[in-house]
């Protein structure tokens, strides 16, 4: 009898024990959230919102905002034009009176950049995804919704972080943080990084020509100063640059190679390209073409392998965002003022033809007596002209986009907000 009471008094123990721990790893940590330009509970926002803090992110490995998507209801991102939709709602169009619909503010500072989103989780304490119309808080440009990034502050005890990364495709990350006091009341952060992929997830067989596919170079640099001013003011100003030339694939390049013939819709006449195999079926001559496999696209054989003479590269430069933050903490307000600015030169260069043919030459007709001197075909373009105009005719079929975006923004704002029920 002895024995079954003390069987059963363990088992209870442990059915107790393990209640418990299930209880412990099923308890979500409270998430405070400045949506609503204060600090609330996640759970008392009256908002869509899908927050991010630095540790999740480094948990399930969100890099960048196209990791983000994954993670995110209705977020989505178009690569090929650096583009961020929410709910189907956001900026396609590259011309520039096309105002995006999607906010994205670093600490405060509006930017239309996705690069803020994408910083290294070391550097964030959090990032917010606000679905749905946010334009009472944060203007006209957040029809779709906002994106919050809010910084990791300066702290109080120095602190200080180091992390390296080599990788396949001879990828190599450095990233660090130092913070702490400087003197009395004055506080400090300096973060920096550097990114850099020499080998793409593509191979242009092209001789002379560079590999394609996430070709990575990129630096960050930021410094914060945090202060105390006696015992109802504060401030905080961040200065951040970053710079970066990517390959194609790179955050506005393009991710891929289609597996069929070449793209000739605008290299050459629709009459011409139809039916002479662009240039490999004789009707054409002097054709120069710089790709091994001739008129073959290697795609074909292997998904990782393509044929192009023209680099697409896509780049940020010049690229600054200044943020500072000023409170007075009243009894029961605080008055908070939020200005700064940010900047950045944009430059997408892009190939369209998708080929390695960098000329052809469409030779001449011989003369047809049976047709009327202004009926006499004078090439395989079924140009009708009078004898003696017939000339060969090279084709130079490069085609591709140069596009850019020399943007700015200056914002002040001042916020004045209750600090109890």
């Amino acid at each position: 009898m002895h024995s079954k009471l003390v069987l059963m008094a363990s088992s209870a123990m442990f059915s107790l024990a393990m209640a418990a721990s299930a209880q412990a790893q099923t308890t979500i940590e409270e998430l405070v959230v400045t949506a609503e330009k204060r600090e609330q509970s996640l759970q008392d926002v009256p908002v869509a919102i899908s927050a991010f803090t630095n540790e999740t992110r480094d948990l399930v490995g969100i890099n960048s905002v196209q990791d983000m998507t994954n993670f995110t209801p209705g977020l989505t991102y178009n690569n090929a034009g650096d583009r961020i939709t929410l709910r189907g709602v956001g900026r396609i169009s590259n011309v520039q009176a096309a105002d995006g619909a999607v906010a994205i503010y670093s600490d405060g500072i509006f930017t239309s950049s996705t690069f803020e989103a994408s910083k290294q989780p070391l550097f964030i304490d959090r990032v917010e995804v606000l679905r749905g119309p946010q334009g009472t808080l944060y203007g006209r440009n957040s029809i779709g919704g906002a994106i919050n990034v809010l910084s990791t502050r300066p702290t109080d005890s120095f602190q200080a972080e180091v992390r390296g990364t080599v990788a396949n495709f001879e990828t190599t990350i450095v990233q660090g943080t130092v913070s702490g006091p400087l003197a009395e009341g004055l506080r400090m952060r300096l973060n920096g990084s550097w990114e850099k992929q020499r080998k793409g997830w593509y191979d242009n067989i092209v001789p002379g020509t560079e590999e394609s596919g996430n070709v990575i170079d990129q630096l960050y640099g930021e410094i914060q100063f945090e202060a105390d001013f006696g015992e109802r003011a504060d401030g905080w100003v961040k200065l951040s640059t970053f710079n970066w030339s990517n390959g194609d694939g790179g955050l506005g390049g393009r991710g891929g190679f289609t597996a069929a013939p070449y793209n000739t819709t605008q290299e050459a006449p629709s009459v011409f390209y139809l039916n002479q195999g662009f240039g490999c079926s004789g009707q054409v001559i002097n054709v120069a073409n710089r790709s091994p496999t001739g008129c073959t696209n290697p795609t074909l054989r292997d998904e990782r392998q393509f044929a192009n003479n023209i680099s697409s590269k896509v780049s940020l430069r010049d690229t600054w965002v200044l943020a500072s933050e000023y409170t007075f903490h009243m009894d029961t307000m605080d008055l908070r003022y939020i200005g700064g600015g940010a900047r950045y030169h944009y430059t997408l260069y892009q190939d369209n033809d998708g080929g390695p043919i960098t000329s052809y030459t469409i030779p001449i007709r011989p003369f047809n007596p049976a047709l009327p001197a202004a009926g006499q075909p004078c090439a395989a373009t079924n140009l009708f002209v009078a004898p003696g105009a017939c000339q060969p005719l090279t084709i130079f079929p490069d085609a591709f986009t140069s596009y850019e975006e020399d943007k700015k923004w200056i914002s002040h704002e001042l916020n004045l907000s209750s600090t109890s029920d």
